[in-house]
């Protein structure tokens, strides 16, 4: 459930110390100072301190086409576009018949026009507000198909941006035409505010507004959910495994069932995007299993499950296995129990993980779970669709290394292999993702879009790698990020160092750092230096530079004498060494 506006003002008076700031611009043709307000308001829930600069009421074209306007003295890290459906049927019925017919084309190219002028002059995300559908009811029910309607021009419209946004990596949709429909325009929308303050949002669906805003900034900044864990009896089916027996639980087409099974569908779904689910109930783990190898109703399958814990444990500590299986961190995970018990156990001990309470019936499982939108992001690549086989192959080492007598061993065991790709047209979607989602293996936390990296890759002064690894489970992908500058006098400057934390106490940080000592004495650079930019989450980085021989400068500037660096051991071997102890053994 959202806080309401009043709520969210009032928490405009506390305190914001520590909080990561956020520099916000809205730039729309409708008053914003009830949303600015929830913003700020709702920014304080998620320990962020927005800052927020207005522009001028109802001057866009204005404020976006003049680089000397206020907009861009702001410096803004993200820009709110926001055009309004009611400004749009003023102008719509300002237009001739021949106009009408083409409004919608002609008001896309004119929000293309302004995308393009933002992005060439601030160095900002954009956030688009999609229009919300309305009827006039000047042509009926033939509004919706006739192309001289406002309503048809509208749903054109909105189709031409989500075309846009396909195109644009630092351009983002912000659906509020699926907010106004999950509410219902009469909740959405209050007349009487519009015609006094000219604001098109009402009081009750403000905070809606911005708590969506606000999960999409999270999300570019890299904090997003991961993971979804979920309970069993109750949830996945009606009833009790342990008791009902596999005849007795509710699930599939008939009654309650199907309820179960809807949510099986959409948990499904999460998978095939991208997002870890795991399965931790208390339970015989034979007898949980049962439904998922053999009950022919089952729409998840052992195969759909990253980790899979049923025990007589308490949910908190096996959550905690969780995290260190799929090495992430509990604010990335989503639990789900139908048990208030259980709920408010891990709320308790676990704050950081999501956990929404569930409503009593089942029925209202999956539109509750759908409403809360916990599954913000703003790309998926064909990597994030692999993901769940790659947490199973996880699962599988940490089952490895369970049995392993001494880490070493452990390691040799993997048969590791790394590869250092070129920033490429395969690389740099990834790359671009790692440097926006990487929070805590990240020497500097230097946010990326593709087309920043794109630039990296074709300028010369740059020296970059983008590392894979695999090993006899299976492979990993892009794990690692290096950027490095050329400075004057015969130095290279670590602008980025980023790894992700599944691939930690690997060797892959020993194996990078001695492939930029080889990449320095390659292009003859006799210093490589480097810092520390801590943020909330990049503490197990702190030592980093200081463990591979930099010495401390001062000011945060650390360096490192290439010619007294002295490779570092890893079990990692890249291609080449590969080949050259296959020829020798042939030969």
């Amino acid at each position: 459930m959202h806080e309401d506006f009043q709520s969210l003002r009032k928490k405009l008076k506390k305190s914001r110390d520590g909080f990561a700031v956020v520099k916000l611009a809205l730039v729309a043709d409708q008053s914003t100072q009830f949303l600015a307000q929830a913003l700020c308001g709702y920014g304080v829930t998620r320990r962020l301190d927005i800052h927020v600069y207005e522009a001028p009421f109802n001057q866009m074209e204005a404020e976006i086409l003049d680089a000397d306007s206020g907009l861009y003295a702001f410096a803004p890290d993200f820009v709110l576009l926001l055009p309004s459906s009611e400004n749009l049927r003023d102008r719509f019925y300002r237009a001739i018949d021949a106009e009408q017919a083409e409004f919608a084309e002609r008001e896309s190219a004119r929000l293309t026009l302004l995308c393009g002028a933002l992005r060439e002059r601030a160095d900002a995300d954009i956030l688009l507000c999609n229009y919300c559908e309305q009827a006039d009811a000047v042509y009926g029910n033939l509004g919706f198909v006739h192309r001289s309607s406002v309503q048809y021009a509208l749903r054109a419209l909105n189709t031409s941006l989500a075309e846009m946004a396909n195109t644009e990596s630092k351009l983002h949709i912000v659906d509020i035409n699926g907010l106004q429909t999950a509410r219902g325009r009469d909740v959405t929308y209050d007349p009487r505010l519009y015609y006094v303050s000219g604001s098109v949002f009402s009081f009750a669906f403000i905070p809606y507004v911005a708590a969506r805003l606000v999960a999409l900034i999270e999300a570019t900044r890299g904090n997003i959910k991961k993971c979804l864990i979920t309970d069993l009896d109750g949830v996945l089916w009606g009833g009790v495994i342990g008791e009902d027996g596999m005849g007795g639980i509710e699930i599939g087409e008939l009654g309650m069932g199907r309820a179960h099974s809807d949510l099986q569908k959409w948990i499904k779904e999460l998978s095939r995007r991208g997002i870890a689910i795991a399965v931790c109930s208390k339970n015989d783990e034979a007898i949980a299993k049962e439904p998922f190898l053999r009950h022919p109703d089952m729409i998840l399958r052992m195969e759909d499950i990253a980790v899979f814990l049923a025990n007589w444990e308490d949910k908190a500590s096996n959550i905690r296995r969780v995290c260190a299986t799929l090495n992430l961190t509990p604010d990335s995970m989503v639990f789900i129990d139908d048990n208030p018990f259980e709920r408010e156990l891990v709320k308790k001990i676990l704050p950081a993980v999501t956990v929404p309470d569930l409503p009593e019936d089942a029925a209202l499982y999956l539109e509750t779970l759908c409403g809360l939108q916990l599954f913000e992001t703003v790309h998926i690549l064909d990597e994030d669709r692999a993901r769940t086989a790659r947490y199973r192959e996880e699962t599988s080492r940490a089952d490895a290394a369970s049995r392993a007598t001494d880490l070493e061993s452990y390691l040799s065991e993997l048969k590791m292999k790394a590869e250092v790709l070129p920033f490429d047209s395969f690389s740099i979607p990834r790359v671009a993702q790692l440097t926006q989602r990487s929070n805590q293996f990240n020497l500097r936390t230097r946010r990326y879009t593709e087309r920043e990296i794109e630039k990296i890759a074709n300028d010369a002064k740059y020296k970059t790698g983008a590392v894979t690894l695999r090993d006899r489970f299976g492979a990993y992908g892009i794990i690692c990020v290096f950027i490095m500058q050329c400075m004057p006098e015969n130095t290279l400057f670590i602008d980025t160092f980023l790894m992700s934390c599944r691939v930690v106490k690997r060797g892959v940080e020993e194996f990078v750092f001695n492939e930029m000592v080889r990449v320095a004495k390659e292009c003859g650079c006799q210093t490589i230096t480097g810092s520390y930019l801590p943020t909330e989450k990049n503490a197990p980085v702190k030592d980093l530079l200081k463990n591979f021989g930099f010495a401390e400068d001062g000011d945060g500037a650390w360096t490192l004498e290439v010619d007294q660096y002295r490779p570092r051991e890893t079990h990692i071997m890249t291609q080449n060494t590969l080949e050259n102890e296959e020829g020798t053994a042939n030969g």
